[in-house]
This record gives C-alpha cells, sequence and structure tokens, in this order.
C-alpha cells in the first residue's frame, strides 16, 4: 500500500481525490491578433499514491505581483510567455475574440498572448491578489499537453 494510506478504502478515495493533471487556462493569439483561452491539462506524469507530479517545467526566472482590488489593466499581451499561479485573490480575463475567464485563487494561466490586441485583465470580486509568475524557457510546449 502507498505511503499515507491506512486501508485499501483509504488508498481509492485518495487516487479519486487527484485529477490526472493540473488545469491550467491558456492564452493565445489566434492568426487574426484576436487573443483567446483555451482549457488545456499539465498531466502527472509521476509519483506513488496520494502524491503525484508533473514532469519540470524549465523556467528562467520567476517574480511576485501584487495588485489592488480596483485594479483594471486595458487591453495589453503578456510580456513573455509566463505560468501564472494566482496564491490569494483572483482575475478575470476579457480576450479579444469576446470571451472571457475567470482565474480563482489556486488557479492556473499560461499566457502565450505576446502579440496581438491581447486581454484585459481586472480584479476578481474588488480583491487585491497576489501572484507568482514563472517566465517559461522556450523549450516549454504547452502544444504538447492534454486539451480538457
Amino acid at each position: 500500500m502507498p505511503w499515507g494510506c491506512l486501508s485499501e478504502a483509504c488508498c481509492n478515495e485518495r487516487k479519486a481525490e487527484v485529477p490526472d493533471g493540473i488545469h491550467i487556462q491558456i492564452t493565445k493569439t489566434n492568426p487574426d491578433g484576436q487573443t483567446h483561452f483555451g482549457d488545456e491539462t499539465l498531466p502527472f506524469t509521476g509519483g506513488e499514491g496520494p502524491l503525484k507530479v508533473t514532469a519540470p517545467l524549465p523556467a528562467t526566472s520567476i517574480s511576485f505581483r501584487r495588485t489592488l482590488g480596483d485594479f483594471s489593466f486595458d487591453f495589453h499581451h503578456a510580456s513573455r510567455r509566463q505560468l501564472v499561479l494566482v496564491t490569494s485573490g483572483g482575475l478575470t480575463m476579457d480576450y479579444g475574440d469576446g470571451s472571457s475567464a475567470v482565474v480563482p485563487p489556486g488557479g492556473f494561466l499560461v499566457g502565450e498572448d505576446t502579440e496581438g490586441r491581447g486581454h484585459i485583465t481586472r480584479a476578481l470580486g474588488g480583491t487585491p491578489r497576489l501572484s507568482l509568475f514563472a517566465h517559461l524557457a522556450e523549450k516549454v510546449q504547452t502544444s504538447d499537453w492534454a486539451t480538457t
């Protein structure tokens, strides 16, 4: 029995709690220059029992960003390809194609819309936000992840 499990039933319950990967919203630019988003799953590739891990994602640097609850940033594009982890607060995003999405606390987003019209970002519910930005290395290909 894997570590942390007291019984087979406990193990099966814990396996059911762990999805096949991490849900991530990805922003991309269409050929017409409009940004849209898609839902992808970064798959777990290893681990045992309730512990699951993804393959490493090479990053060139990380930074943290704090925004106030009245934060609103009109159309802009990502300054570079980056994985964003929203640690507190949350954000809403409006895209050039007319769609919108919410990234709640604990949610992930990959910004790949480094050109074109971009997206609008606003604080979710007037709450300040803290996020971690991991600047992705060129060899990270989100197109290899599973579409959900």
